[in-house]
């Protein structure tokens, strides 16, 4: 038996795409090649990887950009205290910390496994700072926060419509995106 929709509340339109599900087939194809060493396996993956980003973009290329809007404004309608963009990076810094919360506890889980193993698994580890350069990384870490820092007072430089001091704390930003590759850099080719 069909429900009638409530007065006043509209069918939403869904917007179906083939695309997600070939992305993660190609992430899986990917993955099975890591995992069986398998290079042609590797590179199909990446194939099919990128052929179903490039067709979600063209798809999305496709629609007009009154549709985003419209998406935009349903989701700022059901919250309206929250734009959809801060929604957004909300919900892009949350992933991030799963992500990075799940690397890190996996190398702990598997660095204190090798331990209680005893002499049966002896762990390739290179012993505190052998490898990372400690004052190092927190002083490129201080750079990456204080040019974050910057971009923000550039952002608000622009919001008081302040040309002066938008191009100085840019350029200041980008003297700091500079010294932290640079670092960054001399890390790599100290470690390689």
């Amino acid at each position: 038996m069909a429900h009638p929709e409530p007065a006043g509340h509209e069918e939403e339109e869904h917007h179906g795409s083939p695309w997600p599900i070939i992305i993660a087939v190609g992430m899986g194809v990917g993955y099975v090649g890591i995992v069986t060493a398998s290079i042609p396996m590797l590179l199909a993956g990446v194939v099919i990887f990128g052929g179903g980003a490039g067709g979600w973009i063209h798809q999305d290329m496709q629609r007009p950009s009154s549709a985003f809007y419209g998406l935009a404004a349903a989701v700022e309608s059901r919250l309206p205290q929250v734009s959809a963009r801060k929604l957004g990076i909300w919900l892009f810094l949350a992933t991030e910390i799963m992500f990075f919360s799940a690397i890190i506890g996996a190398s702990w889980t598997l660095r204190l496994r090798t331990t209680t193993l005893g002499d049966a698994f002896q762990g390739p580890w290179a012993q505190p700072g052998e490898i990372l350069n400690v004052p190092l990384t927190g002083l490129n870490t201080f750079i990456l926060i204080c040019s974050s820092l910057t971009m923000v007072e550039a952002l608000a430089a622009v919001e008081r419509g302040d040309q002066r001091k938008l191009r100085i704390f840019l350029l200041i930003t980008l003297l700091l995106g500079i010294t932290f590759l640079s670092i960054q850099a001399f890390e790599y080719q100290h470690l390689y």
